[in-house]
């Protein structure tokens, strides 16, 4: 990850008018996320609360190609990236492991 993938994420992380999408982690915290279908990538905030006692939950996406294949790249671990498919982040949801209570995590992820 790059300083420009950084300000992009930032800058998605700031400007969240388009479509979003938000769940209960446990009723104790709660990631937001933000999609842009048209540019084929998205941002996501996760937060876990030290009441929280799930250390990893799954997430759905919305608004995602099926077909297509994302980068999906914790801001925490930039330097390892993994390639999920569209139709797995959909149905059966982005894994967010957060081991510790009390903590906050980005994730950026973009069409390929």
């Amino acid at each position: 990850m790059n300083y420009t993938d950084l300000a992009t994420a930032a800058e998605m992380l700031a400007t969240t008018t388009r479509s979003r999408r938000s769940a209960a982690m446990s009723g104790t915290g709660l990631p937001g996320s933000s999609t842009a279908p048209d540019l084929g990538e998205g941002v996501i905030q996760a937060f876990r609360r030290k009441e929280c006692p799930a250390a990893a939950m799954l997430f759905p996406l919305r608004g995602l190609d099926p077909a297509a294949a994302y980068v999906v790249t914790d801001l925490d671990q930039p330097d390892k990236p993994v390639t999920v498919d569209g139709r797995k982040l959909m149905e059966a949801g982005l894994s967010v492991a957060m081991p510790a209570a009390s903590q906050a995590g980005v994730i950026v992820y973009r069409r390929v």
